[in-house]
């Protein structure tokens, strides 16, 4: 196997890239793989160099691992190319801000063990596809995506703590325009067109630092998990943030909770999309489950909280 750490310089707070460096250095020396390291220059540039490894070993049986060393939107841009080649895996080093995908996982801190993550087996998982893009975690639109937005600016200020720039993102989109009106068609059957305070489809449970949105979520059952809530008063909705951080929510009168395996989202004006934290403004998006299009490798000591056909054996975590 090779084994290729990409690390986005740009990623997180209270880390060197220099530091990273040396501690994949040790590991992969000390259990003798074939490795690279490779340290991002631009936003997508990690998509175009693990496309240029899956073609440049295209026809080898050997499998390429590439290692997405930073947050949420480092680990969407190496799955934008490692999905499409079948002898690819992603790792996840989590070395950004929010870091919501490990969150998935059981023994959240053995992803920064380098041994471990080296040791690793690959399990097979569902992907989020819309508009000729993946998603490994979650897809917000409405309040939350402005949210995510304000979030990544607080995030961007060396004095605010990361548990807080979420807190900080709702207060500011609050005082903001709230609500968002579009039309929602889910599996062909049901559409409504209102307008809604937000709406969230994953694979992954959490977001936003932590928050569950998606707390039914099952990483290879294929099926899209959808959160979708209509417009109530800012003062109700303050009320609620608390049951919505803990996933505890599904039983509040506004929201409604399905799986499903395609959406379609129309607005007359384009609205804000967040994959995996990374925005776009779209006026139409057209989401699907693409059942266990990823072979993804979870540390040696970690599972996945929810898998259905099976997580690799692990030792139990002291």
């Amino acid at each position: 196997m090779k084994h290729y750490f990409i690390i986005n310089p740009a990623a997180g707070k209270g880390h060197t890239t220099n530091e990273l460096i040396a501690k994949v250095v040790s590991a992969a020396n000390a259990e003798d793989i074939n490795f690279r390291v490779y340290i991002t220059k631009k936003q997508g540039d990690a998509t175009r160099y693990v496309k240029s490894k899956c073609e440049a070993h295209l026809n080898e049986a050997d499998p390429l691992r590439f290692y997405a060393c930073g947050g949420d939107g480092t680990l969407n841009e190496v799955i934008n190319a490692a999905a499409n080649y079948a002898n690819a895996e992603v790792a996840v080093i989590p070395v950004g801000t929010g870091n919501d995908y490990i969150k998935n996982f059981s023994n959240t801190r053995f992803f920064m063990n380098m041994r471990r993550q080296i040791r690793g087996k690959a399990v097979k998982i569902d992907l989020i596809k819309f508009n000729g893009r993946y998603c490994a975690n979650v897809l917000n639109v409405g309040f939350d995506c402005s949210v995510v937005i304000k979030m990544s600016e607080f995030r961007r200020n060396p004095l605010v703590p990361n548990k807080l720039a979420y807190v900080g993102g709702i207060v500011s989109a609050l005082a903001n325009e709230y609500g968002t009106k579009f039309r929602l068609t889910i599996d062909d059957d049901e559409t409504r067109e209102e307008e809604f305070l937000l709406a969230a489809f994953g694979k992954g449970s959490f977001y936003g630092g932590g928050f569950k949105s998606l707390p039914l979520t099952i990483a290879d059952d294929g099926y899209i998990d959808t959160c979708i809530a209509t417009k109530i008063s800012r003062l109700n909705f303050i009320k609620c943030v608390g049951k919505y951080k803990k996933g505890e929510h599904l039983d509040l009168p506004f929201i409604s909770y399905k799986k499903c395996r395609k959406i379609r989202l129309e607005s007359e004006n384009p609205i804000g999309v967040s994959a995996d934290g990374e925005v776009s403004m779209e006026t139409s998006i057209d989401v699907e489950v693409v059942p266990r299009a990823l072979s993804f490798s979870v540390p040696e000591g970690c599972e996945l909280h929810a898998l259905s056909q099976g997580a690799p054996s692990s030792e139990t975590a002291t």
